[in-house]
């Protein structure tokens, strides 16, 4: 007999029948726990309905109280809404001309804290009011304005200037940024009369432009553009003096000389800029040099004038705002609670919960 032609062991045969019986008991069991799960939700719907209408019999005996919670619940918010004093708010922008974010955030905490404290007569000195319009005063804030892509460029140099390979993200950055550096900042003001904010912020920009920290910041850099600006007239003077020298030279190639020194200066300036490209000598250097030196001392001027208030305004306080408290949205919330409270105590008086508590809730009970 061939070795091939082995007979198949008998543990390798496939009995289907037993596969059968045991699919059959696993639907059995399925089918049961179906049945099972299906009951418990059929009995607790029954008990949800018997509960619902033992709601309905309680508020049907017991309209009437239910009904006073409400209205109680409704009267205290409404009534403390009406006694209480109703407070404004109003905002002003101002824009920073020094690098004092800090110091200026100290100052509106200041203010803020004596708003607070309701010291009329110290906040009436810092602003220079009348303590009648001071006494109305009860907040100050502030905060920086930047937009999304300044805050974005921002992080860029932030990201370019780290060493650290843990680079926190956009998201991260804007959590901790600082704004009191921003240029444009909002000053923000509550009082409890909407006729304070005339002529407010006036007060608000001088109490800060006195201040002996900003007034000894903008002494030294008034002084240090002043004296950059007499460097850069003393350096566009002497240029001036070359430039004479220089012109007739000049002339002879690129154009005509009258004795006028407007136009001399004019044509000057003509040829020079019409064959920049094609002349590369130290007194086009020089010509170059001089109109640089012109703009910046224009640069400087500009920033001198900028420089004379500490901040400036931007935007003066619009009309004032009527702060909502939390009394108008307590008069819908507290008189639902109520009624909920005054519901659930019958619902549980009907339950019998009182004599449950009293039959196990008992020492004797948990010691059993």
């Amino acid at each position: 007999m061939s070795e091939n032609n082995k007979p198949t062991p008998q543990n390798e045969e496939v009995d289907l029948g037993q596969i059968f019986v045991y699919i059959e008991k696993l639907f059995k069991k399925l089918g049961a726990l179906i049945s099972k799960l299906f009951g418990f939700l059929m009995y607790a719907l029954g008990k949800l309905v018997v509960f619902l209408f033992l709601i309905i019999n309680v508020i049907a005996k017991h309209f009437i109280i239910i009904g006073l919670a409400g209205v109680l619940g409704f009267a205290i918010p409404y009534l403390l809404d009406k006694t209480s004093k109703k407070q404004y708010r109003a905002s002003m922008l101002i824009k920073q001309n020094y690098n004092t974010g800090n110091v200026l955030y100290s100052n509106i905490s200041r203010l803020n804290n004596l708003a607070e404290a309701a010291d009329s007569i110290n906040l009436s000195k810092e602003l220079n009011l009348s303590i009648d319009k001071v006494v109305n005063l009860t907040e100050f804030s502030i905060s920086g304005l930047r937009n999304k892509n300044q805050l974005l460029e921002e992080y860029t140099r932030y990201i370019k200037e780290m060493d650290s390979i843990d680079k926190p993200s956009f998201d991260s950055y804007l959590r901790n940024v600082d704004l009191s550096s921003s240029s444009i900042q909002n000053i923000t003001v509550t009082s409890m009369s909407p006729n304070i904010y005339d002529d407010l912020s006036e007060s608000i920009i001088t109490s800060i432009n006195k201040s002996p920290f900003f007034l000894n910041e903008k002494g030294e850099t008034i002084e240090n553009i002043k004296n950059e600006i007499k460097i850069t007239q003393d350096i566009i003077n002497k240029s001036d003096s070359l430039q004479v020298k220089y012109f007739e030279i000049l002339n002879k190639y690129y154009g005509a000389y009258e004795n006028s020194d407007n136009s001399r200066q004019s044509t000057l300036n003509l040829n020079l800029a019409n064959n920049k490209d094609k002349i590369n000598t130290k007194e086009f250097e020089l010509f170059q040099i001089q109109q640089n030196n012109k703009q910046k001392l224009n640069e400087l001027q500009a920033q001198l004038l900028r420089k004379q208030n500490i901040i400036e305004l931007q935007k003066d306080f619009e009309s004032p705002t009527l702060v909502s408290n939390n009394y108008k949205d307590l008069k819908f919330k507290i008189p639902v609670i109520s009624m909920l409270i005054v519901l659930l105590f019958f619902v549980l008086r009907s339950l019998s919960v009182r004599k449950y508590i009293k039959e196990y809730g008992s020492k004797e009970k948990l010691l059993e």
